[in-house]
């Protein structure tokens, strides 16, 4: 029981500090009244924001091994053969 009371005490005693910290109803609403105001104003003043939206892909290069010599020879072998 007396565990029960003590946590109890402690959380009356959070939520009252919570309490404090925590900007009341009419603040929040002044609060964001101003700010309504403030992009109300900006849009009379330049217009509505416009969206821009942009995607930027990056391809970075694959990294190969230069070809033996064998492979060479083979390629040229090809192309000689495809003149045919």
């Amino acid at each position: 029981a007396l565990r029960q009371a003590r946590r109890a005490q402690r959380r009356r005693l959070s939520s009252d500090a919570a309490a404090q910290h925590r900007p009341s109803r009419a603040n929040r609403r002044a609060y964001l009244a101003g700010l309504r105001d403030r992009r109300d104003a900006l849009e009379a003043a330049h217009g509505a924001p416009a969206l821009h939206v942009a995607t930027a892909v990056e391809r970075t290069p694959v990294v190969m091994p230069d070809p033996e010599d064998w492979e060479l020879e083979m390629w040229e072998l090809q192309a000689r053969l495809e003149e045919f």
